[in-house]
């Protein structure tokens, strides 16, 4: 078995060259997002190890696979004992050299391929570079929504106090805004817990409560030389919020300390409901009911998701 093994002082011999390609890189600074160019190289070269063994007996098969050796598909590990994990060994050749002192050596050479891009040898504004880096569209979405009171508080009543059996139809509409970049994390483990989010907290111009995160779609390119994620945020900004709003009505109203059918004026029951006070009784026609409002959509903080605000783009 192995009792030593180094690598030997001129045994070093590696050859990098450019590929032609750049891993980009982008960050954010005080003036907005910057771009980093990193240089893919490839790697060749050939390393040789010295090792001692105590056992005349040892071949080339108990040498190349001593633990205290590199194992093919290892990552090589220079001399600074910086682990390169895109440079592998790829091959070696054990060579017995004779008996040295108490032990017999052994010379090993190790073929080593691969990529690096450890060099930076540019850095600028991203605005100076032609490559799109984040691209933002927005429009108006148009909505219809039913009510029974319309914008100057006028009841959808006939000039009886009756309510028309058709309801008031608003149109209104959200702003819908869709975000496209490129991601250099895997997007996945963040995206359940968006979906169809609401904002916990205000976010740009937008209060709590009124900014929807209407879906996220991802789309992962992994090549030879690296893997990038084209990620797209649609979000939906809704200012009266997004929780669902209903009328106080019922088609049973308080009378005293019990409740009973809401009746027309000839005694019969109430074909639609009628809308009733917080404490039961049914209001008068003409009077504005209250409201009450469900939430539906689960709370996160959009911020989280690194958005640029798009006033300033």
């Amino acid at each position: 078995m192995l009792t030593k093994a180094q690598f030997k002082a001129d045994g070093r011999n590696v050859r990098l060259t450019f590929s032609g390609s750049f891993v980009r890189v982008v960050t954010k600074n005080a003036r907005g997002v910057s771009v980093a160019k990193y240089p893919i190289n490839n790697v060749t070269g050939t390393v040789v190890i010295l090792a001692v063994s105590n056992d005349k007996r040892d071949t080339a098969f108990d040498v190349c696979f001593s633990p205290k050796l590199p194992q093919l598909g290892d990552a090589y590990v220079d001399e600074r004992g910086v682990t390169h994990a895109d440079i592998i060994f790829k091959d070696f050749s054990p060579r017995f050299i004779g008996a040295r002192g108490s032990g017999y050596e052994w010379e090993i050479t190790y073929t080593i391929g691969g990529t690096t891009t450890n060099a930076a040898i540019d850095s600028q504004d991203a605005a100076d570079d032609t490559s799109t880096i984040l691209s933002f569209s927005a429009q108006i979405e148009q909505e219809e929504t039913a009510g029974a009171v319309d914008l100057d508080g006028v009841f959808n009543c006939n000039s009886i106090g009756l309510l028309f059996d058709d309801p008031l139809v608003f149109k209104t509409g959200t702003l819908a805004m869709q975000y496209s970049r490129r991601e250099y994390v895997n997007p996945l483990p963040k995206i359940p817990a968006f979906v169809n989010a609401i904002n916990s907290s205000p976010v740009w111009f937008c209060p709590r409560g009124t900014l929807r995160v209407g879906d996220v779609t991802a789309t992962i390119t992994e090549t030879v030389a690296a893997t990038s994620y084209d990620v797209n945020y649609r979000l939906l900004y809704r200012p009266q919020g997004w929780a669902v709003v209903k009328p106080n009505s019922s088609f049973y109203v308080r009378s005293g300390n019990a409740y009973a059918r809401a009746l027309n004026s000839d005694g019969s029951p109430v074909e639609t409901p009628v809308f009733i006070a917080l404490d039961g009784t049914q209001l008068s026609s003409g009077t504005t009911p209250p409201s009450r409002a469900f939430r539906v959509y689960p709370w996160a903080d959009l911020t989280a998701l690194d958005l640029p605000d798009p006033r300033y783009l």
